[in-house]
């Protein structure tokens, strides 16, 4: 008889019958809500521009800077705050490098999807070159909610032993 309750108990715990210490329901539940990992504050630009298809505004610029290579679209702009728009809105735009040449008049906006060599034009009075990288935008964190099971105080079970 001791070795048939011994068997029904061991059977018992293997299918979790009869066992309710440490479980709980979706009833017996309390919400905690957090912010999700990994947030963290970026960096602003002058030109601060967030384009809702990418998530990504333009970053700190950094003048008389000409990135070469890894074009992506090449657009004629009016200035450099519109080249961070039409990069902030094209998906895959890492950087962008606007030139204007004084002595041809000519205003271009280069996207690209990596930087190469950098040259400097701070010494030259004819041309103006600003570049940025993108970065995340700026926003408040979204807060998740995780469920976490209420305290029980059931009694344990012979599995749990």
């Amino acid at each position: 008889m001791k070795s048939f309750l011994l068997v029904a108990l061991t059977i018992g715990c293997l299918l979790g019958v009869g066992d309710t210490a440490g479980s709980a329901s979706a009833d017996d539940s309390e919400e905690i809500t957090t912010p999700p990992a990994g947030t963290a504050a970026s960096t602003s630009s002058p030109i601060a521009t967030t384009a809702t298809s990418t998530g990504l505004t333009c970053g700190t610029q950094l003048k008389n800077i000409y990135y070469h290579g890894f074009n992506l679209q090449t657009s004629t702009v009016s200035d450099a705050a519109a080249c961070c728009d039409l990069c902030a809105a094209y998906d895959g735009c890492v950087l962008y490098t606007y030139f204007h040449s004084s002595s041809t008049g000519q205003s271009l906006c280069y996207l690209k999807d990596g930087s190469g060599e950098k040259t400097n034009y701070a010494d030259s009075s004819s041309v103006t070159a600003v570049s940025a990288f993108m970065v995340s935008a700026t926003s408040a964190p979204t807060p998740s909610t995780t469920s976490t099971p209420a305290a029980t105080t059931a009694t344990p079970s012979a599995c749990s032993e």
